[in-house]
């Protein structure tokens, strides 16, 4: 039986080193002579957050119908199992450095997240109980709770990501500076990855916060 409850999972993020082109090149070495004239690297920018929600439209005027609905068309998550409600979200980041005598320093560095929540919604026709309403009602509110914890989570992976990649200022040649900054994200996206998939687990994907229908 699959869960009633949600389960978020991210996505891995696309590696978002300088690119290789002429006229990004001569951007960076811009931006390096402007603002990394002196040795002090640049701090980690705040995290740029674009939030989005959708919503899946469910009918009926019975709890069982409304189950029914839910099952038919709640959305597939990127484990392949459906779930009543879903939170993605995606963490890209891009950099620039600077090639210098003494080996590659990073000049900025800037992280993007987008989170998208999925959740059921009901128009209760206007002779439902008003228990069910009731009983709905609750239960969304639950769901949207258990899905901004995945969403708080997602934000704290992008401030992660920012600290830990602040850490690294410089390295002997730009090729490695490019793997140790994209290790060093990734790493912390495995870490949030386990972290999204124990809070499924210690909540029986939100079951014990009040996520249960009918």
């Amino acid at each position: 039986m699959q869960p009633i409850g949600s389960r978020s999972h991210p996505l891995r993020p696309p590696r978002r080193a300088a690119r290789r082109s002429a006229d990004y090149h001569r951007a960076a070495r811009c931006l390096a002579g402007l603002a990394i004239a002196s040795a002090a690297p640049s701090a980690p920018a705040e995290v740029r957050h674009t939030a989005e929600r959708t919503v899946y439209d469910v009918v009926g005027n019975s709890a069982e119908a409304l189950r029914a609905q839910i099952e038919a068309l709640r959305p597939r998550g990127e484990d392949g199992g459906r779930y009543d409600a879903y939170t993605r979200w995606k963490l890209e980041w891009r950099y620039l450095y600077r090639e210098q005598g003494d080996g590659c320093r990073r000049t900025s560095f800037r992280t993007h997240l987008t989170t998208t929540i999925h959740l059921p919604r009901w128009q209760a026709p206007s002779d439902a109980q008003p228990e069910l309403v009731q009983r709905w009602d609750d239960y969304v509110a639950a769901l949207d709770r258990h899905e901004h914890r995945h969403e708080a989570l997602a934000i704290e992976a992008a401030e992660a990501v920012e600290r830990r990649v602040g850490a690294i200022e410089q390295a002997a040649d730009c090729k490695t500076l490019e793997a140790e900054v994209n290790a060093a994200g990734e790493a912390v996206i495995e870490d949030y990855k386990a972290r999204q998939r124990a809070y499924d687990v210690e909540t029986g994907h939100g079951r014990s916060e009040g996520v249960r229908f009918p």
